[in-house]
């Protein structure tokens, strides 16, 4: 990216695993979200998705260590799983949009 100052690599695997398409929020004093996402397949390039993934996690050194918030965010709110979901931050709250029906 043209616009960061630094990249750096500070973990060489995450416990959650490599996934498709997750979404990362960071807030106001810098802690780290990862939501959700799809399993990679099989092929070193994570070129297609897998089964959905539905949990949290959070990081409070830059990920460098994660921790597991919630494993599974859908179920929490609904009665059947969504395939795809949005989700914003916003004052250090996240929000979820379910949409779309795996079955």
């Amino acid at each position: 990216d043209s616009g960061a100052r630094r990249i750096m690599q500070v973990l060489s695997e995450t416990p959650f695993g490599r996934r498709l398409r997750p979404r990362l929020f960071t807030s106001a004093n810098g802690d780290l979200y990862l939501l959700g996402g799809h399993a990679c397949s099989l092929d070193l390039n994570c070129s297609a998705a897998g089964i959905p993934l539905d949990d949290v996690w959070g990081s409070t050194d830059a990920g460098a260590s994660w921790l597991p918030l919630t494993a599974n965010f859908y179920l929490a709110s609904s009665a059947f799983p969504a395939a795809a979901f949005s989700a914003i931050m916003t004052k250090d709250q996240i929000f979820l949009f379910k949409g779309g029906n795996s079955g």
